[in-house]
């Protein structure tokens, strides 16, 4: 064989997992990557309880807090060492200040002050289900969990075999591909912990390597391209947010075969070219034996065919069909400064492999000398390879027409080669890659830069002076994608909204940023203050500005025994002005001003009362569920306004709150205005809790009375106010029917419960009328039942 020069460009097959590899290894010696305190010494506190008082690390301090719920003052404990172990019972603890928390344990919280021996400090969260432990201990741990990625596969398509952990593929170019993918999560207890697990996943084709992103199991379809891919899932462990281990890697690889447009043949007799299939009317050319031709279809029985500028039909048996490589792609190792040379080389192809003898060549040409084994390539030197390839079977490299030249493309790592025949060997199935390397890489490692919150970082590469980029140190695989190795950008971390007392600001929470949120800070706007609160801005929700003045009533609606004063009437201030004293009115028993009783009055029962009521009706009285209004006339109907002083001192009296608390916890509101008819406090307060509703929407109507169907919805609507579950009971009357169909639904339970009763014969008379002595004794039935 002649020497010479064949050339090859690298693209290594390993390529993609080191590139995985370089963007999972942790950061640089002396960066500090942990959980607690940012520090290699504190790890994470999570999992099971056990409360180790500085025995955990060493060099680490730790000191214990209790407090009564999670929001109480956290208290030191004096015996901190004392409560080392898994299973203190914490009954009796007592703090510095010698106050004891008493054995109400369960609603006792811990944290812990951990003081790293740098001396940075971080409170952990509650410390029930809390552990502390060191790096290599959390490390151990995960590692014992056997966290893998248990899947990973093309979607639709067989694998043709599986080496050495590598699952590999045999797929056409140009195919719409998705990936499956499954992982055993990181278990709960490490994710509450500031533990997280991530998978990555890579994809090299080209030589150009890029990140997907992870969507579930399914990933976003990706389109083949002509050269062979390389899929790497990445299984790794954050901790606080930065790389700590990695648990798994899985890897599969995409062998593409590009369909041949065209191929090659040669005439093994005379023949004539037709315009058309099987019409010998129209001759286009007549072709020699032994002319060599372009197959453009290949339909078997005829072939569509170019030659001499032709193009026409023949029959498919006059033909010798040969398979035609079009292009070839060769991996080899690049000449770096110092390493011995490397007379390997990989076919990445089918249908061809290496030249049986001395496939690679090395020529020095600044030393004008061959390179052999033992030889080291030279800093400064221009080094050209000469690949040799041959076809295998009935296979040929494609030439050019009439001439030896070879018409197909070849690369070198990636890289387009020089590409001709070798014309002392068979000129249709030997070719030569040649490849002109100007100097010898000397590449430097470039650290990684770990992205910002605004910044992306990238991950380790070398750089060799003439400016090549490769992913390792020895110029085996070079880097072509600009985007190769980017790390995104972090983003902020961004904090609840702050205020400085006139505008709103957040900031990046992250330890390493700090800084302020950039369009976040604003002037406060809208909300309107009260005499008991700040406005709050429509914004950010912060409290802004003064508050405004109390607006005191014209009359004495404040009194006790010391005197009277006027209350402000804004909503839920219950201030008042300063009290002045009573003055008695003529009779010496009733302030002159505010008619406060000034002496103690014998108590009077009401009078007027039934036989069968009486008792009931004066027990009511006794518990204070009857207003001084409502006791006398016990046999009138009860009116729409009278039964709402029924119901708030109803209310009042199970819950142990006043109705216009009980508004205010709620998150409802009283709307003053709503009535034309009517401004009392009683029925609003009722409206506001849903219990009544007006007549209209501006009319309540508090002289109209009720009927039994009215009072026995509005006591089944208290008792769903106060948390009763009135659902699901069955009245059984008959007479439910017409314009009283809709009390069924909330008919049940007042009669399940017995605070209402029929009027015989499966009749409850709905459109009956209610007296004040009847309606006081539903009433009290409904306290005797809800109070309990």
């Amino acid at each position: 064989m002649k020497k010479t020069l064949r050339t090859v460009i690298l693209i290594l097959a390993v390529s993609t997992l080191i590139g995985v590899l370089a963007l999972c290894i942790s950061s640089e010696d002396g960066e500090m990557t942990a959980n607690i305190v940012y520090s290699d010494y504190i790890v994470y506190a999570g999992g099971q309880f056990d409360m180790n008082a500085g025995t955990n690390v060493d060099g680490a301090t730790y000191q214990w807090y209790a407090s009564y719920g999670r929001f109480g003052n956290p208290l030191p404990l004096d015996d901190n060492g004392a409560y080392s172990g898994t299973h203190t019972p914490h009954l009796s603890l007592k703090t510095r200040d010698d106050l004891k928390l008493g054995d109400e344990w369960e609603n006792i919280f811990f944290s812990c002050l951990i003081t790293a021996p740098d001396g940075r400090q971080k409170w952990t969260d509650n410390a029930f289900n809390m552990y502390v432990k060191s790096q290599e201990s959390l490390r151990n741990d995960l590692t014992a969990e056997e966290l893998e990625v248990s899947h990973l596969a093309v979607k639709g398509y067989a694998p043709s075999k599986e080496e050495d952990g590598v699952t590999y593929y045999d797929i056409p170019a140009g195919e719409q591909l998705s990936l499956e993918l499954r992982w055993n999560p990181v278990p709960q207890e490490y994710r509450k912990s500031e533990v997280e697990g991530e998978i990555s996943i890579w994809v090299t084709c080209d030589g150009k390597t890029k990140k997907l992103q992870s969507s579930g199991e399914t990933f976003t379809p990706y389109r083949t391209g002509s050269g062979n891919v390389t899929v790497t899932a990445e299984y790794t462990v954050n901790l606080n947010g930065q790389y700590f281990m990695t648990l798994d890697r899985k890897m599969l690889v995409i062998n593409t075969k590009t369909p041949a447009w065209e191929t090659e043949a040669v005439t093994n007799t005379d023949v004539t070219i037709l315009a058309e299939r099987y019409n010998e009317a129209e001759k286009l050319a007549r072709v020699s034996r032994g002319t060599e031709v372009l197959v453009v279809e290949n339909g078997g029985t005829w072939c569509k065919i170019a030659a001499g500028g032709t193009v026409g039909y023949v029959p498919g048996y006059v033909l010798t069909v040969y398979d035609v490589i079009p292009s070839v792609d060769i991996l080899i190792q690049e000449p770096c400064s110092d390493v011995p040379v490397n007379f390997n080389a990989e076919v990445t192809g089918k249908g061809y492999r290496l030249f049986s003898m001395d496939p690679v060549m090395w020529y020095d040409q600044t030393a004008e000398r061959f390179l052999g084994p033992g030889d080291t390539f030279k800093n400064g030197h221009t080094c050209i390879v000469q690949v040799w390839l041959e076809t295998d079977g009935n296979r040929r490299f494609r030439l050019s027409q009439g001439s030896y030249d070879s018409d197909m493309t070849g690369t070198l790592n990636g890289m387009a080669a020089t590409v001709a025949t070798a014309y002392e060997q068979d000129p249709a199935r030997v070719v030569e890659l040649r490849y002109v390397f100007r100097h010898v890489h000397d590449p430097q490692k470039i650290t990684q830069q770990n992205p910002t919150c605004t910044q992306d970082g990238k991950l380790t590469y070398y750089l060799c002076w003439c400016g090549a980029e490769f992913e390792d140190n020895r110029a085996l695989t070079r880097i072509l994608d600009d985007d190769w190795g980017v790390i995104p950008a972090r983003g902020h971390w961004e904090s609840e909204w702050k205020t400085n007392g006139t505008e709103h600001y957040k900031i990046c929470l992250r330890r390493e940023c700090g800084e302020e949120i950039p369009g976040s800070r604003g002037a406060h706007t809208g909300g309107q203050a009260g005499c008991q609160a700040q406005a709050l801005c429509d914004i950010c929700g912060l409290g802004y500005g003064g508050y405004t003045d109390h607006v005191f009533s014209e009359y004495w609606d404040y009194s006790d025994a010391a005197g009277h004063a006027h209350r402000c009437t804004n909503p839920f201030c219950f201030e008042h002005t300063e009290i002045e004293a009573h003055v008695p009115g003529p009779a010496g028993v009733l302030c002159y001003y505010c008619g406060y009783e000034l002496e103690q009055q014998p108590v009077q029962y009401p009078t007027g009362m039934s036989d069968w009521a009486e008792a009931e009706v004066l027990a009511a009285v006794d518990v204070g569920l009857v207003p001084q209004e409502l006791q006398k006339n016990f046999q009138t109907p009860v009116k729409r306004g009278e039964i709402t002083q029924l119901f708030v001192n109803l209310i009042e009296k199970i819950t142990g709150k006043t109705a216009e608390q009980l508004v205010a916890e709620k998150g409802l509101s009283v709307n003053y205005g709503k009535f034309t008819d009517t401004s009392d406090m009683n029925v609003l307060l009722c409206n506001a809790l849903g219990v009544i509703n007006g007549t209209s929407d501006t009319k309540f109507s508090p002289e109209g009375t009720l009927k039994r169907a009215h009072v026995a919805a509005l006591i089944n609507r208290i008792a769903g106010l106060v948390g009763v579950d009135t659902s699901g009971y069955e009245h059984g009357f008959t007479d439910i029917t017409g314009n009283y169909s809709w009390v069924g639904p909330e008919l049940g339970w007042p009669v399940h419960a017995g605070i209402i009763k029929g009027t015989g014969g499966g009749k409850f008379s709905p459109g009956g009328d209610l007296t004040i002595e009847q309606t006081i004794l539903i009433v009290y039935r409904a306290y005797l039942f809800l109070k309990q």
